[in-house]
Formats: C-alpha cells, structure tokens, sequence
C-alpha cells in the first residue's frame, strides 16, 4: 500500500512510535504513516553536520511505549542516544543529508557510551533497574539509568552514581532482547544459541 525510497545506503531497524515510522540507518529517520510521503518528515542525526559516511551507524530503534516521542537508537560504536522527537524544527524536516553529504537532523537529547562493541537492541523501560536497556555483540547486557523528568524530558544520564548495571555477561554477543512490562520477564538471545531468562520484578 506504501512504498518509499531512503537516501539512506542501509536500513537497520525500524520501529513505530503513534503515527510515525521510525528507520534506523545513518540516522532516524521519522514518516508520517497515516500521509505515505515519499520523504520523511523529519530525521534525528547523532551528529548534525557531520560527513555520513564517517557516522556510526545506528542498528537499532525503539520508542518509549509510554511517551512515543522519545525515541533511543543504539550505534555500532557502542554507543546509546536519546531523542525528544517533538524537538524537530522546519529546518530539519524533510533532509537527510545536504548537498555536500552532509547528515543533518536533530541532535540527541543524551549519548551514553554504555558498550564496546555494536548495539543490537534497545528497549525503554520502566524497572528498578533502570529506564534502559541494551545488549551488544560484546556480550553484555545492560540496564542504565536515565534522569527523566516531567514531561518526557531527561535532566541528566550516566550519572557517576548510577551506573550502567551488567544483567547478563556472555562470551558471545547477545543480539536481541525484550522486556515484558506486563509479567516483568526479560529474555535475551545469543550467538552462544542460549536463551536467558530474567525476572526484573524483584
């Protein structure tokens, strides 16, 4: 029913947040579900300005199920970042790159340098243990704790006294993850070909 063409070399990941469609590649890039453009709307860059080609890319997307316009993205130089999609201004819609190949957007809210190694998923969350979580091909999954304040805003992330909290250590990568808000269960894959099994309820 909808088919549009990224400027993007490669696509990741996507996810839905309310009426957008979030894609993951050099950048996020947002399309109004309910319009069908052939351009997105808007697109959130880690480093506005900067050359894509030299960007890491971003493997990863999800929305907050809570408040869709924050948006995480998890990047192959281990790297987390934050959005408020509702920081978007004219200027930035509808352009991913200029002309000289330059990737444009918004820049994050926060970049947390959690991982060592590519980030293969992410999850926004709402556990003792942190806000978020995210597993990487270094074999770590990990929860951290954002500063959130009223509104959907973050105040500060990483605080030194909150540090990022090891759930799950593996030799191998771990690739996916997925916490069930409803029964508090987290459950995680690796290349290790084991299921591990969390109750974050405790």
């Amino acid at each position: 029913v909808w088919r549009a063409q990224s400027s993007e070399p490669t696509l990741f990941n996507a996810c839905t947040s309310a009426h957008m469609v979030v894609t993951a590649g050099t950048a996020l890039a947002l399309w109004d579900a309910r319009q069908r453009p052939s351009a997105p709307s808007s697109v959130l860059s880690t480093a506005p300005g900067a050359q894509a080609h030299l960007a890491s890319q971003l493997l990863c997307v999800a929305a907050d199920p809570q408040l869709p316009h924050r948006l995480v993205a998890g990047a192959s130089d281990g790297t987390v970042h934050l959005w408020d999609a509702r920081s978007q201004t004219r200027s930035h819609r509808g352009a991913a790159t200029s002309a000289a190949g330059a990737a444009q957007g918004v820049p994050p809210l926060c970049s947390l340098g959690v991982h060592t190694a590519d980030v293969w998923a992410v999850q926004l969350v709402n556990v003792t243990h942190g806000q978020l979580l995210s597993c990487s091909s270094d074999g770590t999954l990990y929860a951290s704790h954002l500063n959130l304040i009223e509104g959907g805003g973050v105040q500060h992330a990483g605080a030194k006294n909150e540090p990022a909290r090891t759930l799950v250590q593996l030799a191998l990568p771990i690739n996916s993850l997925e916490l069930s808000q409803r029964h508090g269960m987290l459950a995680c894959a690796s290349d290790a070909q084991v299921l591990t099994f969390l109750d974050l309820r405790s």
